[in-house]
């Protein structure tokens, strides 16, 4: 079985709130322990939106990586992270960058 804690960025949290309700991140880190993720550098920012976007004109790859995607993924790099989606345009991305992901 895979088990794992929640690491949640700021923008992550923001961005799932859109959708979700409090309770239910509360009970993702009731369940799973967890913790406040570190906040994405611009400058990586900056650079993952810069090689999706190369890869978007080799490949058609579509749709470029939208900014609050490149801060959540940025922090899961610079933490060392598996980012886990169900995002499946990200997940594309991320698989197109090779960047360690999994489904959600």
């Amino acid at each position: 079985m895979y088990s794992c804690r929640a690491v949640l960025s700021r923008t992550a949290i923001t961005e799932f709130l859109k959708k979700g309700t409090w309770r239910e991140i509360q009970d993702l880190i009731r369940t799973h322990g967890g913790r406040l993720g570190a906040e994405a550098s611009e400058t990586l920012v900056k650079q993952l939106r810069e090689a999706a976007a190369a890869l978007n004109a080799r490949r058609k790859l579509s749709p470029l990586l939208k900014l609050n995607d490149a801060k959540v993924l940025a922090s899961a790099v610079m933490e060392k992270l598996t980012l886990v989606t169900g995002d499946i345009k990200l997940q594309n991305v991320m698989k197109a960058l090779g960047l360690p992901w999994r489904a959600w």
